[in-house]
């Protein structure tokens, strides 16, 4: 487990760096700076997402597993995104029965991207 651990912090350091960060514009409809960070994030946020879904694969149990996961899923959202405002939206969209197929992560993903991220904390 602590090597799982060492490896999210390794991930999330790279994934912080301040070219990333900055605000990213689009050129002629593509998006500039695609960087092995960008797609390390991605990645992250696509898997937070898919271990939340997982509860849709069962039923009865796997909403009780999201009481487990909602408050790991919201460290981790933190942890990628410094965001308290986003990691509550994530923990309130994994505890809330029914809405795990709201991909938070992803979304968080694509607003700071865009430079639409809410600059709370």
């Amino acid at each position: 487990m602590e090597q799982l651990w060492a490896l999210w912090g390794r991930l999330t350091e790279s994934v912080n760096n301040q070219a990333f960060k900055s605000k990213i514009p689009l050129r002629k409809g593509y998006p500039k700076g695609l960087t092995p960070e960008f797609f390390l994030k991605l990645f992250a946020c696509l898997i937070i997402d898919g271990i939340g879904y997982l509860s849709y694969a069962f039923p009865i149990f796997g909403e009780f597993g999201d009481i487990v996961w909602a408050p790991i899923a919201a460290m981790l959202i933190y942890s990628l995104f410094g965001n308290a405002l986003i990691a509550a939206g994530g923990f309130v969209e994994e505890i809330l029965p029914g809405t795990d197929f709201i991909p938070t992560a992803t979304i968080a993903f694509v607003l700071e991207y865009l430079g639409w991220a809410p600059e709370v904390d």
